[in-house]
Protein backbone atom coordinates (compact mmCIF):
# COMPACT_ATOMS: atom_id res chain seq x y z
CA UNK A 1 0.00 0.00 0.00
CA UNK A 2 1.13 3.55 -0.98
CA UNK A 3 1.24 5.86 1.91
CA UNK A 4 -1.48 8.08 -0.15
CA UNK A 5 -3.99 5.20 -0.41
CA UNK A 6 -3.69 5.33 3.66
CA UNK A 7 -7.17 6.91 5.30
CA UNK A 8 -7.69 9.09 7.22
CA UNK A 9 -6.53 7.31 10.87
CA UNK A 10 -3.17 6.95 9.58
CA UNK A 11 -2.44 10.38 8.98
CA UNK A 12 -0.58 12.54 11.33
CA UNK A 13 -2.25 14.52 13.30
CA UNK A 14 -1.92 18.13 14.91
CA UNK A 15 -2.25 18.67 18.75
CA UNK A 16 -5.87 18.45 19.06
CA UNK A 17 -5.47 21.11 22.03
CA UNK A 18 -4.64 23.92 19.72
CA UNK A 19 -7.21 25.70 17.77
CA UNK A 20 -6.84 26.60 13.78
CA UNK A 21 -7.15 30.23 13.15
CA UNK A 22 -10.58 30.17 12.04
CA UNK A 23 -12.18 27.94 15.24
CA UNK A 24 -10.37 31.33 17.13
CA UNK A 25 -12.53 33.34 15.39
CA UNK A 26 -15.40 31.13 16.27
CA UNK A 27 -14.69 30.78 19.94
CA UNK A 28 -14.20 34.98 19.76
CA UNK A 29 -17.36 35.40 18.09
CA UNK A 30 -19.33 32.53 20.39
CA UNK A 31 -17.72 34.74 23.52
CA UNK A 32 -19.04 37.99 22.18
CA UNK A 33 -22.31 37.03 21.15
CA UNK A 34 -22.84 35.55 25.33
CA UNK A 35 -21.62 38.82 26.41
CA UNK A 36 -24.09 40.96 24.20
CA UNK A 37 -26.81 38.38 25.18
CA UNK A 38 -25.73 38.87 29.41
CA UNK A 39 -26.42 42.34 28.52
CA UNK A 40 -22.39 43.16 28.82
CA UNK A 41 -22.69 42.06 32.53
CA UNK A 42 -20.23 39.32 33.54
CA UNK A 43 -21.26 36.24 35.35
CA UNK A 44 -20.44 35.46 38.77
CA UNK A 45 -17.97 32.83 38.41
CA UNK A 46 -15.96 35.38 36.02
CA UNK A 47 -15.93 38.24 38.04
CA UNK A 48 -14.91 35.83 41.44
CA UNK A 49 -12.28 34.60 39.06
CA UNK A 50 -10.86 38.08 38.26
CA UNK A 51 -11.20 39.84 41.51
CA UNK A 52 -9.26 36.68 43.01
CA UNK A 53 -6.46 37.04 40.31
CA UNK A 54 -5.91 40.97 41.16
CA UNK A 55 -6.52 40.10 44.59
CA UNK A 56 -3.66 37.65 43.91
CA UNK A 57 -1.47 40.20 42.10
CA UNK A 58 -1.88 42.50 44.82
CA UNK A 59 -0.21 40.65 47.45
CA UNK A 60 2.42 39.46 44.99
CA UNK A 61 3.45 43.09 44.64
CA UNK A 62 3.14 44.12 48.04
CA UNK A 63 5.18 41.04 49.47
CA UNK A 64 8.31 42.25 46.37
CA UNK A 65 8.34 45.20 48.22
CA UNK A 66 10.31 46.25 50.73
CA UNK A 67 9.18 47.44 54.12
CA UNK A 68 8.77 51.01 54.55
CA UNK A 69 11.36 52.81 57.05
CA UNK A 70 8.84 53.76 59.44
CA UNK A 71 7.48 50.43 60.33
CA UNK A 72 11.26 48.68 60.66
CA UNK A 73 12.37 51.45 63.11
CA UNK A 74 9.37 50.89 65.70
CA UNK A 75 10.53 47.09 65.82
CA UNK A 76 13.42 48.72 67.82
CA UNK A 77 11.55 51.30 69.90
CA UNK A 78 9.40 50.54 72.97
CA UNK A 79 6.23 51.41 72.08
CA UNK A 80 4.62 54.01 73.78
CA UNK A 81 3.51 54.18 77.48
CA UNK A 82 -0.55 54.15 77.89
CA UNK A 83 -1.78 55.97 81.10
CA UNK A 84 -2.80 53.70 84.07
CA UNK A 85 -6.63 53.55 83.83
CA UNK A 86 -8.65 55.11 86.64
CA UNK A 87 -9.11 51.41 88.28
CA UNK A 88 -5.94 50.26 88.71
CA UNK A 89 -4.80 53.43 90.47
CA UNK A 90 -3.96 53.87 93.70
CA UNK A 91 -6.20 55.34 95.92
CA UNK A 92 -5.91 58.50 97.84
CA UNK A 93 -6.45 59.40 101.04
Amino acid sequence: MSSSAAGPHDRRHPDPLTLTPAEKLIAEWEARHDVVARGGRATPGALQHHLAVEHSREACTRAAEPPPVHRSRAVHQRPPERPTPWWLRPARG
